[in-house]
């Protein structure tokens, strides 16, 4: 699946390949292309040290958090051909993608 999202420490935004089954049932992290800050996208293990973000994954925290209007799910229908193409997705895979409130896009 695609994760998008733009840091919450220097605004750049970020497009990564994740594994589907690692979000929903495992632990993600994923790295700030422009920074280099990890964030946890999932930890549905419960296996990391962080109280704020407990147990689930990104979707689960805002939701909790009350930001569920920061995210946005888009299909595959959604994505362009070059999108699908250079991430080499397939017709079961979907798309996250994590705005800042104050985002324009």
């Amino acid at each position: 699946m695609i994760l998008q999202f733009t840091c919450n420490k220097c605004e750049g935004k970020t497009t990564l390949k994740i594994n589907k089954v690692a979000y929903e049932e495992g632990v993600v992290i994923c790295t700030c292309s422009k920074c280099g800050i990890r964030h946890i996208i999932a930890d549905n293990k419960g296996l990391l040290d962080d109280s704020d973000f407990g147990k689930g994954n990104i979707e689960q925290y805002l939701s909790k958090k009350g930001r569920d209007d920061e995210m946005i799910k888009a299909s595959l229908a959604d994505m362009s051909p070059e999108t699908l193409e250079k991430f080499n997705l397939s017709s079961n895979e979907g798309c996250i993608e994590i705005l800042r409130k104050d985002s324009e896009e």
